[in-house]
């Protein structure tokens, strides 16, 4: 975080602060959203061969991963501004601890915010997994053509992780 940004935290009343963080949740799921959307349009563009649309959600994954990054400072600061009133309770410092620490309507505020960040998270999760397998099985099918065009009997054993040199191709399984 930028030393401007952190200063104005800082200056920031603690319920000032807490309406910011409410906010920046709020941001948080949303890209989080984001991320799920892109991550199952990746899974598309496997599916369909559209390679040059894959790479460009690939950097499009990568702009708003790197959003959620630099928000991460933000939200650690206003956090610390907001437990300067709000006493968190024991147990381990989390979001929900936090919303237990302040009062209505914020608790709720919060508790929606992060709950809706909860599902967006989960769902980019899911799509992570579904999209990284449908990338392993297109892997496994681009060897097993480079094997045939290489002129070898598809039935050779391919170990995943161990290189197969063909001709002059090289790969990975």
């Amino acid at each position: 975080m930028n030393l401007g940004v952190e200063s104005s935290i800082s200056a920031m009343d603690p319920d000032t602060a807490l309406a910011a963080l409410s906010d920046l949740l709020a941001d948080y799921a949303e890209l989080q959203h984001q991320i799920a959307a892109l991550i199952r349009r990746q899974a598309e563009a496997i599916t369909s061969g559209q390679f040059q649309e894959l790479q460009a959600l690939n950097e499009a994954l990568d702009t708003v991963t790197r959003r959620v990054v630099t928000l991460e400072p933000q939200r650690v600061a206003l956090t610390r501004k907001v437990v300067e009133k709000y006493l968190l309770p024991d147990g381990p410092p989390t979001l929900s601890t936090l919303c237990r620490a302040v009062p209505s309507p914020w608790r709720e505020r919060l508790e929606d915010a992060r709950d809706e960040w909860m599902r967006a998270a989960s769902a980019g999760q899911t799509a992570a997994r579904e999209t990284r397998r449908l990338a392993e099985h297109a892997l496994r099918h681009t060897r097993t053509l480079l094997v045939e065009f290489a002129g070898r009997a598809t039935s050779a054993s391919l170990e995943p992780g161990k290189p197969v040199t063909i001709g002059t191709l090289n790969t990975i399984g």
